[in-house]
């Protein structure tokens, strides 16, 4: 059976990926976002946001991921919004990383590009208007 349709049925092809600890939701009254954080034992689940992405392509999936070892780090958009770049976990944790300040993953201007995407995407969605993902 293909790991999608796996995950479609609510399994994963993969045991370790079937648990979800520390689940922590943020923001609960906003109504333009919904934003949360869990642990899972190896990686991202990166094949089920696939999927949530499929099945909702309106929605802008802002991922982010660090493995607990310090091998790699990930973040990106499922449905990105325009300029926004697409899901990888193929990036080296810096050796700072934990000590340096905030611990964003993208460079400076990087990040301060995708925080003002993130702000612009609050905005049109606080008036009502869709805005473009994919």
């Amino acid at each position: 059976m293909p790991a999608v349709a796996a995950v479609e049925e609510g399994r994963s092809t993969n045991p370790s990926a079937e648990y979800v600890s520390n689940f922590q939701q943020f923001f609960e009254d906003r109504e333009t976002e919904y934003s949360f954080s869990f642990d899972t034992p190896f990686c991202f689940p990166e094949q089920l946001f696939e999927l949530l992405a499929g099945r909702f392509p309106a929605l802008a999936f802002d991922c982010n991921c660090i493995d607990s070892m310090d091998e790699f780090m990930g973040y990106g958009w499922f449905n990105p919004p325009a300029g926004g770049e697409a899901f990888a976990q193929d990036y080296c944790v810096p050796d700072n990383y934990w000590t340096s300040g905030p611990g964003y993953k993208r460079g400076q201007d990087a990040q301060s590009a995708h925080s003002a995407r993130i702000d612009k995407l609050q905005k049109q969605l606080a008036k009502g208007i869709a805005p473009s993902v994919g």
